[in-house]
């Protein structure tokens, strides 16, 4: 009985382990591509200036003009647990709230500044 009990949550552990692991992979997968600014907010306001924005992911790398100079960069990213860590000095925490095949919803801090960011699949 011990051993039955045993063997089934292995099992369980195991087959809620590699779900995740294959969740991750399809949402960087969804991440590919370009992405452009839809709506973003700047501490809870609409925040316009925002318009203009993207995020171009390519592979492992990440070419966006979201920073602080509004200048075109291209750093390596990695993708765990619905956080995008851009990989720059220093690094960027970027929280999807959600992810569709057309919609990335984020949000993340700069410099004690809170910033939401909707935007929206663009095919190229």
């Amino acid at each position: 009985m011990k051993v039955t009990k045993f063997t089934t949550c292995i099992f369980l552990f195991g087959t809620v382990y590699f779900i995740g692991c294959d969740s991750d992979k399809n949402q960087k997968a969804l991440l590919n591509g370009r992405w452009e600014m839809k709506y973003g907010e700047f501490n809870n306001q609409p925040a316009p200036m925002l318009q203009g924005m993207y995020f171009q992911f390519t592979g492992k790398n990440l070419t966006t003009n979201f920073n602080e100079a509004t200048h075109e960069e291209t750093t390596p990213f990695e993708y765990k647990d619905d956080i995008i860590i851009k990989e720059s000095t220093p690094n960027v925490e970027f929280q999807i709230v959600s992810l569709t095949d057309s919609v990335l919803e984020m949000t993340t801090e700069l410099r004690g500044y809170d910033f939401k960011l909707v935007l929206q699949h663009v095919s190229q």
